[in-house]
């Protein structure tokens, strides 16, 4: 059958530990800002949030040279077989978003099975969006056993305390949780202020 490598990207949210202890191989996405490159591992989040109201930066997939020297170092690895799982870059439609600042309106957004990105629900405030999600993780988590939880935030500790104590019993009981900031790529499409809860059933 030959050996298998499983390779993604920085979008994924697994951390450069996290890829180690499971052997997960990793390519990291770029941010372009005023001509000098970076990776999702060089730079934080918190960086980015700073020079977003002065000039956007600008996301990108590795480039072409990154992406052979980690096929190359799979390869020197022994692997034969690659298994590559990369994220879609789902955003929210212009119009949705201009429409969203101008009411004050905050998102609830998930994902569906194909990797597109639809709107949950749209409300006026960032608490009771918060709270309105984490009931509804916890409505879908109710009687299951077994399964995964991750909670990320962009520079919203508030949010992730409420979480947390509001959710201490599942997390308790994830068979995997992890927490944490979520990459600067992404940060950079969203802004500060992001909460996210993720979860997987076994």
């Amino acid at each position: 059958m030959g050996k298998i490598a499983i390779l993604t990207d920085s979008g994924s949210e697994i951390t450069p530990k996290m890829a180690e202890e499971y052997g997960i191989e990793l390519i990291p996405l770029q941010i372009n800002y005023l001509d000098v490159s970076y990776d999702d591992y060089t730079v934080e989040p918190k960086y980015i949030y700073e020079k977003i109201d002065r000039e956007v930066p600008k996301t990108s997939i590795p480039s072409i040279g990154d992406i052979v020297n980690k096929l190359n170092e799979i390869k020197n690895k022994g692997f034969d077989k690659i298994i590559c799982i990369s994220i879609s870059s789902g955003r929210i439609g212009k119009i949705t978003g201009i429409v969203g600042n101008l009411l004050n309106l905050k998102l609830i957004i998930s994902c569906n099975e194909d990797g597109e990105y639809y709107t949950v629900e749209k409300n006026r405030g960032t608490m009771k969006n918060i709270n309105h999600a984490i009931d509804i993780v916890k409505k879908e988590l109710n009687g299951i056993k077994d399964y995964y939880l991750v909670l990320l935030n962009g520079d919203n500790k508030n949010a992730m305390e409420i979480a947390k104590d509001s959710m201490k019993d599942l997390i308790e009981g994830a068979k995997f949780y992890y927490e944490g900031q979520i990459v600067p790529t992404l940060s950079i499409h969203t802004g500060p202020g992001l909460f996210g809860i993720g979860y997987f059933k076994l």
